[in-house]
């Protein structure tokens, strides 16, 4: 057996993420370095990564980075070790870590110890509470999206997981359907028992129906909005905007029951109204509320962001690693169907700054991008 290194190569951010231009040489901005090996924390885990999902979140996010912290959210790998024996050494596991986030964003963290907490590294620490147990049959590079998972979890504000039975005929609009919070959206929303409804571009209609969703329109449709709250006989109460740009929050709010109801958004509140909806919009329906909650919040920090305090909400820490036991169950049970991805040509570390390059350039083309990082 190889003994685990004491330094270990990383990805780390060679600059402050206020100085990052979206015009930068991301070659400048990241660099490959030696970084020590984490030391592990209550109910933390070590784990040898062998794949990490790139995608916008990851490159928007560096501006919100300190220098010298390792970026990165989704991580699939093997178990090392683990400081609560939950679980054993050579388990394949996937999951979700904070990234460089907690550097600049969440209340009492301690930014010193957990700078190296991204998963763009050879070897990352991740909360036990946020690793699932990945079949044997399934590829490291085909591990779901925890995070994009843990995105739509949120946006539903569940108080019980699992949730209270759901009315029969209950309604759902998912804007950004196609997108991998709102690919994730439909499925639970799917599996919990809601009528899905779902706007996306065109080309992938099939695919929004493949993961759930009962109804999906294009949502380049002449009065999409209009036609959704006939098909609903005026009773939407509840929609989630997966991608929260363009029109995606207005067609939502246009759509919904004339007595009111709430639309998670995935970006700031006040951005969403500011972008889409005029004085004139917001007084046709006041009983509309917008809301949105921070994943960074279920690891149980205060966090800050565009001005805005989110808070950890009593028991959400514990109702998401519920529903993460329900999405180790699900992917066993093949109810999860695996969101379309695209596995990088090139492997390891120093591939990851051409990989976000790529999405900086060419976005993600309604997929996953999967890095390979150790030998599977």
């Amino acid at each position: 057996m190889v003994a685990v290194p004491a330094m270990i190569p990383a990805l780390v951010l060679n600059v402050s993420g206020k100085l990052i231009t979206p015009g930068m040489d991301l070659r400048e901005v990241l660099k490959v370095t030696k970084v020590p090996l984490p030391d592990l924390l209550e109910r933390e885990t070590l784990v040898e990564v062998k794949a990490v999902a790139v995608d916008s979140t990851d490159l928007a996010c560096l501006q919100l980075q300190k220098k010298g912290t390792t970026p990165g959210f989704d991580i699939a790998g093997v178990v090392v070790r683990s400081s609560s024996g939950a679980w054993r050494k050579g388990d394949r596991v996937f999951g979700m870590v904070i990234g460089g986030l907690g550097s600049t964003l969440m209340h009492g963290y301690d930014r010193k110890r957990h700078s190296n907490s991204g998963s763009f590294s050879n070897y990352a620490r991740v909360h036990t509470d946020f690793l699932v147990r990945l079949p044997d049959e399934v590829p490291f590079e085909a591990a779901p999206s925890v995070f994009s998972a843990l995105v739509a979890f949120q946006a539903f504000n569940f108080h019980a997981w699992p949730p209270t039975k759901i009315s029969k005929g209950k309604w759902i609009l998912i804007t950004g359907g196609s997108s991998i919070v709102g690919m994730s959206a439909i499925q639970i929303a799917h599996l919990v028992g809601y009528n899905v409804i779902t706007t996306c571009s065109g080309e992938h209609l099939d695919e929004c129906k493949a993961m759930g969703a009962d109804f999906a329109f294009d949502y380049k449709t002449p009065q999409v909005d209009q036609i959704i709250k006939a098909m609903t006989g005026d009773s939407l109460s509840f929609a989630i905007d997966a991608v929260s740009r363009g029109n995606s929050t207005t067609t939502a709010y246009k759509a919904m029951s004339s007595a009111g109801g709430t639309i998670s958004t995935v970006l700031p509140r006040e951005e969403r109204i500011a972008l889409q909806l005029d004085d004139s919009e917001l007084k046709k329906n006041s009983r509309i509320s917008i809301e949105m909650k921070l994943p960074t919040t279920l690891f149980g920090y205060d966090t800050v962001w565009h001005g805005v305090d989110y808070y950890p909400s009593p028991g959400e820490h514990h109702r998401a690693q519920r529903f993460l036991t329900s999405l180790g169950d699900w992917l066993w049970q093949k109810k999860w169907v695996p969101l379309p991805q695209t596995v990088d040509q090139e492997e390891g570390i120093d591939a990851l700054v051409h990989a976000m390059e790529r999405v900086r350039t060419r976005g993600t083309e309604g997929k996953t991008l999967v890095v390979k990082i150790g030998k599977t």
